[in-house]
């Protein structure tokens, strides 16, 4: 199965100062390895929405791709979950798996989010073997 090459490309999750704390991509697909440029570019657009509008962005639409951001801010470290997607027909699904991953993340490394960032994201990809777990929860293959 193939549906989740095209249901996520990216995900990311960011604290509030843009820094790029995880990153998935499903398996095969071929990363630009600017993520880091993505999650401060989102970082500084959303900044602009917020204190220009007073208001967050929900979601950015490009011809092509869909970004779909959700905050996190009960603990230390605020954060971003994003994922794009060229896959519009399955806009409720990402965003039901966004919230899990809200979930879970910052429940797995509660005690390094409710702190001041230390810089040390490599603790981060510990977090791979939940996200494949999330994706199969949904009936979707990561294989």
């Amino acid at each position: 199965m193939f549906i989740v090459f095209y249901m996520i490309e990216d995900l990311l999750i960011i604290n509030e100062s843009g820094a790029l704390l995880y990153n998935w991509h499903p398996p095969g697909f071929v990363s630009n390895g600017k993520e880091d440029l993505l999650s401060g570019f989102l970082t500084a657009i959303n900044s602009f929405a917020t204190v220009e509008r007073g208001e967050d962005i929900k979601s950015l639409k490009l011809k092509e791709t869909q970004i779909i951001f959700e905050k996190y801010e009960e603990l230390f470290q605020k954060l971003t979950f994003v994922i794009t997607t060229k896959n519009t027909e399955l806009i409720e699904m990402l965003h039901a798996i966004l919230h899990e991953l809200m979930d879970k993340f910052p429940k797995l490394f509660f005690d390094s989010l409710n702190k001041e960032f230390n810089g040390l994201v490599t603790q981060f990809r510990k977090f791979d073997s939940h996200m494949e777990e999330i994706i199969k929860s949904y009936g979707l293959d990561v294989s």
